[in-house]
């Protein structure tokens, strides 16, 4: 999945540009040999656009996806399956992430999963735990401002994806599993990629 900009990353108030001016989005995508692009909804003034970008997109065989993500309109299951009716093109889907599900008070798992199934284009994992004295906060619709403190991907004392392996997969869900965490510590990028290796790819 591409994501073309850092406000897109960041979901700053100028994410939701993509879908105004998507076509860029898709030169980038296209030039990668990529059919996924990710965008960011904020408000309902935002489904227009999201038509058409998915309108457009479609021309190109290219799918939208919008990341279950605090401080957006996909913050939550309902939310994001409310957003994805009004919105009303097939290649408009979600890209599962566990973690924001978690900090804004959502079931995460194999329910979760089961309702956004049909809508998953893609699936990213990152490990963190609730902690109030974490200077890490996700500044939510739903429960304000929520500290969160990043973890390893083997702790399971925070997420732990082998039963949400096993629900995507129930799902049907062959996509992609992108690791989307920062480093920890002294951790270098090259001992974070062997570190997810590691730990992932018995799983799957």
């Amino acid at each position: 999945m591409v994501t073309g900009d850092l406000p897109l990353a960041i979901n700053n108030a100028e994410a939701t540009g993509a879908l105004r001016d998507i076509s860029p989005y898709l030169d980038l995508a296209g030039a990668l040999d990529c059919d996924l692009v990710r965008v960011m909804m904020h408000r309902d003034s935002d489904i227009e656009h999201a038509r058409r970008a998915a309108d457009i997109a479609a021309e190109r065989g290219i799918r939208l996806s919008h990341q279950m993500h605090w401080g957006s309109m996909f913050e939550t299951v309902d939310g994001a399956l409310d957003m994805l009716t009004r919105i009303g093109r097939s290649n408009f889907g979600v890209t599962y992430e566990p973690a924001n599900l978690l900090a804004c008070g959502e079931d995460y798992g194999s329910a979760a999963i089961e309702r956004l199934a049909p809508h998953i284009f893609n699936v990213y994992f990152q490990n963190i735990c609730l902690d109030p004295a974490s200077l890490v906060k996700f500044a939510t619709r739903r429960r304000g401002i929520v500290p969160v403190r990043f973890i390893p991907l083997d702790d399971l004392s925070g997420i732990d994806p082998r039963p949400l392996l096993a629900a995507l997969e129930a799902a049907g869900y062959d996509g992609w599993i992108s690791i989307h965490q920062p480093l920890l510590g002294d951790e270098s990028v090259e001992g974070a990629i062997d570190n997810a290796a590691a730990f992932f790819r018995p799983l799957i």
